[in-house]
């Protein structure tokens, strides 16, 4: 246990043990905090944990575990980080923000916060700006540059397609319904409403995997978070229904793009 002693102490012993053997000494331990070990190799005391830290001064050795920078990520987009790059296209400018205040906006942990922004660097999507030791969000594109860049890597915010035959009150239009809003494609008369998770558990309604007259889409995000009226934003849509394979519903998502104001 290499917290059992304090590490002044460990080289006081491992010193007299050194001298009374005339041997180097060393201490191996797989427990140890890494205040403790820091404390140790400030103190040049030979160390190993295995797995982990070799450390060995007399012998000239200093060998740590290659710890990969930005493993926790995954391939797949974060919803946070596509919310921050739609938000910022649609909504108002990110540019500036911290980690701290994208956490506050979104209501999410700034764990969370930083693993997007680590997300959308590591991808070339945004940078981070350093000013008086506070790190920002940057973004070198225009918003239509940025979304040609990025559209490739976005992916669609439903999670999955449920249905229902209750009437849905006061959610986001979704799918052909939320189309026809923001082009000349006829709507159909079932409903087509966005929720998360969590609003669908509050709103407490019947729902079945395959059949219902009207349709729920579960979002990966907000919806809410995207705009700022009955309808999903755009941007969200158009990923939403872009491997549809209805020719009139491809004409009118790339008609709806062309006449956005960038």
């Amino acid at each position: 246990d290499g917290d059992a002693v304090p590490p002044t102490q460990v080289k006081r012993m491992l010193e007299i043990v050194g001298v009374k053997l005339e041997r180097i000494v060393i201490l191996v331990t797989c427990k140890i905090a890494s205040y403790n070990a820091q404390r140790l190799v400030h103190h040049r005391v030979n160390l190993i944990v295995p797995g982990k830290q070799m450390f060995l001064p007399e012998l000239l050795i200093n060998l740590r575990r290659d710890v990969k920078v930005n493993q926790d990520l995954k391939e797949v987009i974060p919803p946070l980080a596509q919310v921050i790059i739609l938000y910022h296209i649609e909504v108002e400018t990110l540019e500036g923000k911290s980690a701290q205040e994208i956490s506050s906006l979104f209501e999410v942990s700034y764990a969370t916060a930083n693993r997007a922004i680590r997300w959308l660097t590591t991808h070339g999507l945004c940078s981070i700006a350093e000013n008086n030791r506070t790190k920002s969000l940057h973004f070198s594109q225009s918003k239509r540059e940025l979304w040609e860049t990025a559209k490739p890597l976005l992916a669609s915010p439903v999670e999955k397609t449920i249905y229902t035959d209750e009437h849905i009150p006061d959610q986001l239009v979704c799918g052909i319904n939320a189309l026809s809003e923001y082009s000349m494609l006829v709507g159909e008369q079932r409903e087509w409403h966005a929720v998360t998770r969590e609003e669908l558990a509050q709103l407490q309604i019947k729902t079945d995997e395959q059949f219902g007259s009207n349709i729920i889409e579960v979002w990966r995000y907000k919806p809410s978070w995207l705009t700022t009226t009955n309808i999903v934003d755009r941007l969200s849509l158009y990923l939403s229904l872009k491997d549809n394979e209805d020719e009139r519903v491809q004409m009118e998502l790339d008609n709806m793009i062309s006449s956005m104001v960038w």
